[in-house]
């Protein structure tokens, strides 16, 4: 039976949301407020604290690595301890000891610890993905993506906030603030869901089944569930798309300031202007279309995404001569096409995963996607020192490679509705 009024459905369903997804749903502001007040003011924070620049560009490496590391492990951790148990304690490893950590102990050598420690979050992530994934419709599942980019964007609206708080009272008192501040809310935040989740009966199962084997163990043994990934085009297809979202997003946000200001010719302030745009757009798309998009039928709002995508990229390229106008409209249609993959990708690999084994192949999918992802970064920043719209070319690319393998993927899902 359809529903009646589709531009209600994000809407409903964060009202019929029960058990382990309303809380998840519901809890997830008291990280993403704060998370959004700091961020901006990260490196600022470790510059007056005395960092130099090579010093905090060595702890981003350092946590990527971390996060590598951690992605290998995380679907271990979440069959052995289960998802709450998993969730609570890596949310006191990777956010309530780093922000400590950040708060009190500002030497260089104290943010490298902390560096390491916060990439450990990727385990807690894992938990997270699966009490949001297991024992849900599929298609709720991009509602209940969608509903949690919503309220990462409204998190966002609390940014100005840090910049008031850093006019009043100085840099580095007023992010000492916000750190002090994100760990009570995080603890109360992991407590909450500890408290009132549960795991479901495949989180049972599989506690059940690693009870007595060590977690190197599991580990180990994750070679084979490697070789079924490598060997399932539907799984590696779904990871495809992933990792070129990942390479996509990070291009965009690392390389896209450097064309507006470098190559076009538009003020430093006037990015703040821009990503407002983006936001408030995403948040609107995401309200509007959302609530239309079936996880059975992602190829079409997929593939109109990722060209419109493609199409400001190269218009960005061979117009930049348009100016203020062409940088208004590309940020306009980048913030609706970022609303349908945002939640979409996540949703489509997490469905292309099997429910028995999904913990430890979604911890095995997040590492191959930063693994291919993480020299591409390296890749374009040669491409802007030679010129500042080539990552752009780059990123249109790798969209194009996306719009391949979502064909190929919904071919393989559906065959009885696949096209050429």
């Amino acid at each position: 039976m359809r529903q009646k009024s589709s531009g209600n459905a994000l809407l409903q369903s964060l009202k019929s949301a029960k058990g382990n997804q309303r809380v998840i749903l519901l809890s997830e502001p008291l990280f993403g407020v704060l998370y959004y007040m700091y961020m901006p003011l990260a490196a600022v924070y470790m510059a007056a604290c005395g960092l130099n620049p090579l010093q905090i560009g060595t702890l981003a490496t350092v946590n990527l690595l971390s996060q590598m590391m951690a992605s290998a492990v995380s679907g271990a951790f979440a069959d052995k301890w289960g998802r709450r148990k998993t969730l609570i304690i890596f949310d006191m490893i990777a956010w309530c000891t780093p922000l400590l950590i950040w708060s009190f102990w500002t030497s260089y050598t104290g943010f490298l610890v902390a560096a390491v420690l916060n990439g450990w979050w990727r385990p807690s992530n894992i938990g997270y993905s699966m009490l949001l994934s297991e024992d849900t419709d599929p298609n709720n599942l991009v509602h209940y993506y969608s509903l949690t980019n919503i309220a990462a964007m409204m998190a966002g609206f609390f940014a100005p906030l840090s910049f008031i708080l850093v006019k009043r009272f100085d840099t580095v008192p007023a992010v000492r603030g916000i750190y002090l501040t994100m760990f009570c809310t995080m603890a109360f935040k992991a407590w909450i869901i500890y408290r009132f989740c549960y795991d479901t009966q495949v989180a049972k199962e599989k506690m059940a089944e690693f009870k007595n084997i060590p977690i190197r163990r599991i580990v180990f043994s994750s070679g084979k569930l490697l070789k079924t990934m490598f060997r399932s085009a539907k799984i590696m297809q779904a990871v495809g798309i992933m990792a070129c979202y990942t390479i996509m997003k990070n291009i965009t946000d690392n390389f896209w300031p450097l064309y507006v200001t470098g190559l076009v010719g538009q003020s430093n302030e006037q990015l703040s202007l821009f990503s407002t745009l983006k936001t408030l757009i995403t948040l609107l798309s995401t309200l509007i279309f959302l609530p239309k998009v079936r996880i059975d039928r992602f190829h079409y709002p997929a593939v109109t995404a990722l060209l419109i995508y493609i199409m400001v990229n190269i218009t960005y390229v061979l117009l930049p001569v348009l100016g203020l106008p062409l940088i208004v409209l590309g940020s306009a249609l980048e913030g609706f096409s970022m609303s349908i993959l945002i939640p979409l990708t996540t949703s489509i690999l997490l469905t292309t995963l099997p429910d028995d084994n999904r913990a430890q192949l979604l911890s095995l999918s997040y590492t191959i996607c930063l693994f291919v992802s993480s020299p591409m970064g390296v890749f374009a920043g040669k491409l802007s020192s030679i010129n500042l719209s080539w990552p752009l070319i780059l990123a249109a690319g790798i969209a194009a490679l996306a719009v391949v393998l979502a064909v190929k993927l919904h071919n393989n899902l559906y065959p009885e509705r696949s096209y050429s």
